[in-house]
């Protein structure tokens, strides 16, 4: 009875053992992976590891990202020049975050899919939303703004599996001049807004074509 009960206890225990969590730090990262029954559960122990991965570069591409946001949150409150502005001012920031990047020779895999996700935003979503509530756009025209967008996102995503030097297809950033000069245009002409959807239509054929597009800057 003792040996009976003595096993029993000690499958319970091992059962018990095999399922505990169990913190293991990853070699050559600042971060705690945690393991429940060899699977990982979590992947930080504090904001070291976060504030290791971000370079000064990184911080222009947070004011890209910032700027879009202020774009969006500008273009709902009905400011659609402000908006405009915005958007030129995360067109700068987006050129500067490559070029201190290699200036500080700080390139990161992380910095690359940062800089794709602040572009989505304030190149693809910003110029979007301005126009959605610009025009109050039906259906069909709100069709063309997803696919735009999802047009942006597929650039972006081909963008940071390659390894060339030059571009595959029309940069997003482009968007960060072309919408803010026919928002500018729009001022003077109003007519010229009738015009967006194609330019919409026009800017997401050219992101995901093929044309080898060589680097200006």
């Amino acid at each position: 009875m003792v040996l009976d009960a003595a096993a029993i206890t000690w499958r319970r225990l091992t059962a018990a053992l095999s399922d505990a969590r169990i913190s293991r730090t990853v070699p050559g990262q600042a971060s705690v992976v945690s393991f429940c029954n060899d699977h990982p559960i979590a992947t930080t122990n504090d904001m070291a590891g976060m504030a290791h991965l971000v370079k000064v570069a990184d911080v222009f591409t947070i004011g890209n990202l910032s700027c879009g946001m202020l774009a969006i949150f500008s273009s709902a409150d009905g400011r659609p020049l402000w908006a405009a502005a915005l958007l030129f001012v995360a067109l700068i920031l987006d050129t500067f975050d490559g070029k201190v990047a290699g200036w500080m020779n700080q390139r990161s895999e992380f910095g690359k899919q940062l800089d794709s996700l602040a572009d989505l935003v304030s190149f693809g979503v910003a110029p979007a939303f301005m126009y959605f509530v610009m025009e109050g756009p039906r259906w069909p025209e709100v069709a063309i703004l997803v696919a735009f967008v999802t047009c942006g996102m597929l650039r972006l995503a081909r963008y940071n599996i390659s390894h060339g030097s030059g571009f595959e297809g029309v940069p997003i950033t482009v968007n960060g001049f072309v919408f803010p000069v026919l928002a500018g245009i729009g001022t003077l002409l109003p007519e010229t807004i009738r015009i967006w959807p194609a330019v919409f239509v026009v800017q997401g054929l050219l992101m995901v074509s093929s044309l080898d597009i060589k680097r200006l800057f």
